[in-house]
């Protein structure tokens, strides 16, 4: 039985309370699985995911992509051995650093960790930190990056979503 790391419909009625777009519940981990494509600890299946890796590479469209093209579902089987070994000890959610991190350096100063905007802006914050994770993880002694002094990025508005309404053709 497959280790499930995340999925984004985990997260779905988070999204829905605070009224944020269609696809935010994609955004956190989203930006994580980029950071694993773009350093090629994920297995492939040529022919089949190829184009969506080579655009999370050249970084066109969005940087949740690849997570999106696999159902916002992040499993242990869809990693490589180092990659799985990585996400095992630094983005599990009850005894890794990665949301600890992630609030710090991209959620800094937003409502909350999913009004994070899927831009490779915010990609470019989530590698900085997860870079040397990572280089923790492999033995070297690197720091962290600097703690943002301010919010780094502006947050996802909210999408005013109305109640249901009455049908004219019933009774009013």
């Amino acid at each position: 039985m497959p280790h499930v790391y995340d999925k984004a419909k985990y997260h779905d009625d988070s999204c829905l309370k605070g009224r944020l777009p269609d696809g935010q519940s994609f955004v956190h981990t989203g930006l994580f699985v980029a950071w694993l494509v773009n350093h090629d600890l994920v297995k492939t299946s040529p022919g089949y995911d190829d184009w969506v890796i080579a655009n999370c590479k050249a970084r066109l469209g969005a940087p949740t992509g690849y997570y999106e093209w696999n159902d916002g579902v992040l499993l242990d089987e869809m990693l490589t051995d180092e990659g799985n070994a990585f996400a095992q000890s630094y983005f599990d959610f009850e005894n890794g650093q990665y949301l600890a991190d992630y609030g710090l350096y991209v959620a800094f100063g937003l409502p909350s960790v999913f009004q994070v905007p899927n831009t490779w802006e915010a990609y470019n914050l989530v590698e900085s930190f997860v870079d040397a994770r990572y280089r923790q993880f492999k033995g070297e002694d690197v720091p962290m990056p600097p703690e943002p002094t301010r919010a780094p990025l502006k947050r996802v508005r909210m999408v005013l979503r109305w109640p249901w309404r009455r049908s004219r053709l019933g009774p009013e």
